[in-house]
Parts: C-alpha cells; structure tokens; sequence
C-alpha cells in the first residue's frame, strides 16, 4: 500500500527530484572530468601533439547496463 503513495509523504524525495540530483551529479562528474583532462592535452599541445577526440567505450558501456546501481558501480570504477 505504501507503493501506491507519494514518496515524500514519507520523507523520500519524489521521483523528479531524484532525476534533478542524478543529472546534477552526471554533470559535476562531466565537469571534474574535462578539469582532470585540461593539463595533459595542454602539455600534449606544447609536446607538438594534436590529442584526437575519440572517447573511450566507458561511457557506451556504462549506456547499456540497465540497472541504475549496476550502471553506478562501472562509472566509478572507470573514474577510479
């Protein structure tokens, strides 16, 4: 019978407000990963060497897991 109430009504965020912390994560994650990669592509450059653009397959494997815990569990293995 709980199921069938609002999850705030019982102290829980409500489902959108669970999306809203989820994106906010993703991008504070997005932005801590372009900040990690800022000063290896700048001294690639002064080294004369122009870094590609390929992303790595973590991001279409962590896509395709399903499950939410499953899919958190890869990305922070990988961002380890």
């Amino acid at each position: 019978m709980m199921a069938d109430t609002d999850p705030a009504h019982h102290g829980f965020l409500k489902k959108e407000e669970v999306i809203d912390l989820l994106v906010t994560l993703l991008r504070d994650i997005q932005r801590d990963e372009a900040a990690s990669c800022h000063y290896p592509i700048k001294s690639l450059k002064i080294l004369g060497v122009t870094p590609d653009k390929t992303v790595g397959d973590l991001a279409k494997k962590c896509l395709s897991i399903d499950s939410l815990d499953d899919r958190l569990r890869v990305l922070n293995r990988g961002q380890g």
